[in-house]
């Protein structure tokens, strides 16, 4: 079997030709020459192996197999229409995902960008899980907490160092402060964590404090 596929113009020209049943009609329909239509009809009878019409002196007609090529060549050209105009739909539209505590920092840059590219459509999807790396398949871009990834089909970006501050409330501050309490001392208390690896404070004490 020959696995070579037929060209649109191939296709194009079948449908028109299935349609009028007649080159002549065909051709004009398409802007085309009467010998430009027959060419592509036989070029496409021979890459497929039989014969789509019926060649009388009354006219055309399919022949069965003419008549069962014709939704075939029908969905494939409506399929390759659609995948262009998805295609050229993703173009102007970047979808982001980025964690919330980065909201404050990114969307003042997302309404500059807008400013300056008003074509193209940003959807921004957030979540709290900074963790978390989303499927590419879904997002053109991702913002997420982290080591950089150790793959070559993404392009990365560091946008900010960590950098770890504790908080506490004023009182238990005053207290820590009069007590000179040690790290002993804070290991004591009830810790809030982040996320859920719980190590930013252990990291903080074991790098003095």
């Amino acid at each position: 079997m020959n696995t070579h596929l037929p060209s649109t113009k191939n296709l194009q020209a079948f449908l028109a030709t299935a349609e009028h049943l007649n080159f002549t009609h065909a051709a004009q329909s398409l802007n085309m020459t009467q010998g430009a239509i027959s060419r592509q009809i036989q070029s496409l009878e021979e890459l497929i192996g039989v014969s789509l019409f019926f060649r009388q002196a009354r006219g055309l007609s399919l022949t069965p197999e003419g008549s069962k090529f014709v939704p075939l060549a029908e969905d494939i050209l409506l399929r390759m229409r659609n995948a262009m105009l998805e295609v050229a739909e993703r173009s102007n539209r970047i979808k982001l995902n980025a964690p919330s505590c980065v909201t404050s920092w990114l969307l003042p840059r997302l309404m500059s960008f807008q400013q300056h590219y008003p074509d193209i459509e940003v959807e921004l999807t957030s979540s709290i899980k900074h963790q978390i790396l989303p499927n590419f398949d879904t997002f053109d871009l991702v913002i997420v907490y982290g080591k950089p990834a150790q793959s070559l089909s993404v392009t990365q970006h560091v946008l900010f160092d960590e950098m770890l501050t504790p908080i506490c409330s004023p009182e238990l501050w005053n207290k820590v402060m009069e007590d000179n309490w040690q790290d002993t001392d804070l290991a004591k208390f009830t810790w809030l964590h982040a996320d859920i690896e719980q190590r930013d404070w252990k990291l903080w004490l074991n790098k003095g404090g």
